[in-house]
């Protein structure tokens, strides 16, 4: 999966972009949650599977 893709996932669980990070990161934010959550961003490069679920964990989305 890359960050194109989980990007679509995380808009869809009602997370949006609030800013860029250090490096190649972007970070997320969720209106009902205090935290928020980096993401990878190597353009078509694919995202390591144990990094995708821990995002998607974090996310509340599986």
């Amino acid at each position: 999966m890359n960050y194109s893709e989980l990007a679509k996932l995380l808009k869809l669980a009602g997370w949006y972009f609030e800013r860029n990070g250090k490096g190649s990161h972007k970070i997320w934010r969720h209106p009902g949650r205090l935290y928020q959550i980096p993401v990878p961003d190597h353009g078509s490069k694919e995202i390591k599977p144990a990094l995708v679920r821990a995002i998607k964990k974090q996310a509340g989305i599986e």
